[in-house]
């Protein structure tokens, strides 16, 4: 056996009290319980523990969960290290919100302080730390724009509509795969020529479901959206689905996955 092949990794489970997707129940240990039995049994079977990793979740919510996570590392770190054990790495894993904002820096700011508290440069300068920021990089990169093929009209006793059921042309078996996994719906508007040439008002909104193209009955991907009166043909706009959605589609039922241009903003436009 190579000595690559001998250096693990410790995974530990430091679940976030609300993330769009936690994954401790299928992905690593528990800190206190099994962290240290895990170390002690890789040294007695001659294996090689070189760092610590965990993932806190998907679309994390909760960012005092990465404090938690570093500080049960560091321990981890102090035991494995009284073993024998030459701990050089430690992943903070994934979990970063998509977007630039308030969230990001409450988290990056957590991080931080908790590094330079537990893992402090002087005492671990040959500690290599790396995260997995995927959503981070890729959600805001990819902008959505679905066709409505057909609407249904619900209508009230005075014949005026109260709801409607538009039909579009991507779904849970396509770009929207996501939702069947508990990951939100962000945010969408029209796009319409009526849409552009006057601003539309919370009088005009009228409550809309979104629905897929597919035989599936629970290809839905909301039933609780307030737009305006549309017509066939006419585009509702999804932004920042660049993460889970067209990695994750199929082509079931026949329909393509979405064609995908390029663009690129004009320096100075403010469009």
């Amino acid at each position: 056996m190579s000595a690559c092949a001998r250096s693990l990794v410790l995974r530990i489970r430091c679940d976030a009290e609300k993330a769009y997707a936690p994954i401790g129940d299928k992905f690593g240990c528990d800190p206190k319980l099994e962290g240290r039995l895990l170390l002690t049994q890789a040294k007695n079977l001659g294996l090689s523990v070189i760092g610590i990793s965990f993932h806190v979740g998907s679309g994390c919510e909760d960012p005092p969960s990465f404090r938690k996570a570093i500080a049960a590392a560091r321990t981890l770190f102090d035991y494995g290290t009284t073993l024998g054990h030459r701990m050089t790495l430690l992943d903070i894993g994934g979990g970063f919100p998509g977007h630039i904002g308030r969230e990001i820096d409450e988290i990056t700011n957590v991080i931080n302080t908790a590094l330079e508290d537990y893992f402090p440069p002087g005492d671990y300068n040959n500690v290599k730390i790396i995260a997995e920021p995927g959503r981070f990089f890729v959600y805001s990169a990819y902008t959505l724009g679905a066709t409505i093929h057909s609407k249904k009209q619900l209508l009230d006793s005075s014949g005026n509509a109260y709801h409607v059921k538009y039909f579009i042309n991507d779904g849970v078996h396509g770009t929207f795969n996501f939702l069947l996994y508990g990951i939100p719906l962000s945010s969408c508007y029209a796009l319409t020529r009526r849409t552009a040439d006057k601003k539309v008002t919370n009088d005009s909104l009228v409550q809309c479901s979104l629905l897929g193209p597919t035989c599936n009955g629970f290809d839905k991907m909301t039933e609780n959206v307030h737009l305006p009166h549309l017509d066939i043909g006419d585009v509702i706009v999804f932004p920042n689905m660049g993460a889970y959605t067209l990695s994750m589609s199929s082509t079931f039922n026949g329909f393509p996955k979405p064609r995908i241009l390029y663009f690129q903003e004009r320096e100075g436009s403010t469009d």
